[in-house]
């Protein structure tokens, strides 16, 4: 069995990898200077040969790959293979979906923080060694935040923001279950309502340009106006906004 793995892997990694498929051999596609002929020779050569690829290879990529029979993309969201032709049907396609809501949900909370608390200004203060103050800051305690996808990454982000008294909503496709860590939870019908309560909107839907409007990542792209939305309730909010992009 070959393995062709198109992301970097640290040497720690590699080695882990390697001791759970024994009889594998692997190409670690970041060990090699690709640009160089005879690496791209080498990559092109193994490519042919490949029977698993973990990364996330372009559909010509797979193309070329006759004998592949598995991709394990390293993102959460596979649109790229499910949203165009060209991925074949005798190949399996797994994504990472669930390992990112923990690393995510730190770095929306330390984004959220960040401007809420002003704290590019007192690094720039820290930098010029000034003792000045940056001005009004703002609490998260009692905000509200309207989270535009209930899944792992949004759960993750709910929880951690009701460790700060935050009241959440979500919003999500179907009208599933959704986590209990969650106020309440609507369906999209019910966006332009909701988005006008928000302190915070934060969506973990995939932003991809060759979406039709008519879908969730459409719809928040192309909808994102939400002062004239929601007309003279928002001169005096300070809203924070952060689109995830994975």
């Amino acid at each position: 069995m070959k393995i062709l793995v198109t992301v970097p892997f640290q040497k720690e990694h590699q080695e882990e990898l390697k001791k759970e498929a024994p009889d594998a051999l692997f190409f670690f596609k970041d060990a090699y200077t690709i640009d160089d002929k005879r690496d791209e020779k080498l990559y092109h050569a193994f490519l042919k040969e490949a029977d698993i690829i973990i990364g996330n290879p372009s559909i010509e990529e797979i193309a070329s790959a006759p004998k592949l029979k598995f991709v394990q993309s390293s993102n959460a969201g596979v649109e790229k293979y499910t949203q165009q032709p060209g991925f074949p049907r005798n190949v399996m396609l797994c994504s990472m979906s669930g390992a990112f809501g923990g690393i995510i949900s730190e770095y929306v909370l330390g984004g959220i923080l960040t401007m809420y608390r002003k704290f590019p200004s007192y690094i720039e203060h820290q930098q010029k060694r000034l003792w000045q103050d940056a001005g009004s800051e703002q609490a998260l305690m009692g905000k509200t935040a309207l989270i535009l996808g209930t899944g792992d990454i949004g759960t993750n982000i709910a929880k951690r923001l009701s460790a700060f008294d935050v009241y959440t909503i979500g919003i999500r496709r179907t009208a599933k279950f959704a986590s209990e860590w969650f106020d309440e939870v609507y369906t999209l019908d019910a966006l332009d309502e909701q988005i006008c309560r928000a302190d915070i909107v934060l969506t973990s839907y995939l932003l991809k340009k060759s979406v039709k409007t008519n879908t969730i990542s459409g719809v928040i792209t192309t909808r994102s106006l939400i002062p004239l939305k929601c007309g003279r309730k928002y001169p005096h909010r300070n809203l924070v906004t952060l689109w995830l992009k994975y």
